[in-house]
């Protein structure tokens, strides 16, 4: 993902994007710095690209919590508020 990042991204910008994030079925959930956040759409472009068959990537927006391992997220550009826990939990 890095390599397809550095073909747009400064060195600077691309020393703020996260290495790691977490897939769950096909939906990546990705952490963002405040200086990577506008980034946002480049970095999820380059994960679908990277997994074929992601449709949607989240970005994190708190931290892992709980028994259940609960954190909100936000789909960017639409920033619709998720709470991945609950969505698991409804069989969603």
């Amino acid at each position: 993902m890095k390599e397809l990042l550095s073909e747009s991204l400064s060195r600077e910008e691309l020393s703020n994007v996260y290495g790691s994030y977490d897939i769950v079925g096909d939906m990546p959930i990705i952490r963002l710095t405040s200086a990577s956040e506008k980034n946002a759409a480049q970095i999820a472009d380059a994960l679908m690209s990277v997994h074929g068959n992601v449709k949607t990537v989240l970005a994190q927006t708190s931290p892992i919590a709980g028994e259940f391992r609960f954190r909100r997220l936000t789909q960017s550009p639409l920033f619709i508020d998720l709470t991945i826990g609950s969505l698991l939990w409804r069989g969603e």
